[in-house]
C-alpha cells in the first residue's frame, strides 16, 4: 500500500486518484499533449534519403540514393507498424513512393544515355 502525498491517507498502489481528497497520485497517466513518442529513425531517413535522391537526379548513379530510401522507408513502416508507433508514419509512407519513382526515373535515364 501507499500513501498520499497530500493527504496521507492509505491508497492502492494502482491508483491514480486518492480516494479521501481526489489528488492525482504518481501512477496517473500523462496528459495527451505530453505524452512523448520517439520518431522512428528508419522512416526519417528513408524519407531524406528518398529526397536527397530527387535533388542529385543527374549526379546519383543508378539512383542508389533513391533506392536507399525507399528500402529505409519500407523498415520504417514495417517498424511503425509493428510497435504501434504513430510518429514517422507520414515519412514513410511519402518516402516509398517518392524513392521508389526516383529510382525507376534514374534507371531509365541512365539506359537512355548509356544504350545510344
Amino acid at each position: 500500500m501507499k500513501y498520499c502525498t497530500h493527504c496521507g491517507a492509505e491508497i492502492m498502489d494502482d491508483a491514480v486518484l486518492c480516494t479521501k481528497c481526489g489528488c492525482w497520485t504518481n501512477n496517473a497517466p500523462a496528459p495527451i499533449g505530453q505524452q512523448k513518442t520517439k520518431l522512428n529513425n528508419c522512416a526519417l531517413v528513408g524519407f531524406i534519403l528518398s529526397l536527397v535522391g530527387v535533388i542529385t537526379f543527374f549526379v546519383d548513379f543508378m539512383g542508389l540514393l533513391a533506392l536507399a530510401g525507399t528500402i529505409l522507408s519500407i523498415i520504417g513502416l514495417v517498424q511503425i507498424v509493428k510497435s504501434g508507433e504513430q510518429r514517422g508514419k507520414g515519412l514513410a509512407v511519402a518516402g516509398i513512393p517518392v524513392g521508389a519513382c526516383m529510382f525507376l526515373f534514374d534507371i531509365l535515364y541512365w539506359i537512355v544515355i548509356l544504350l545510344p
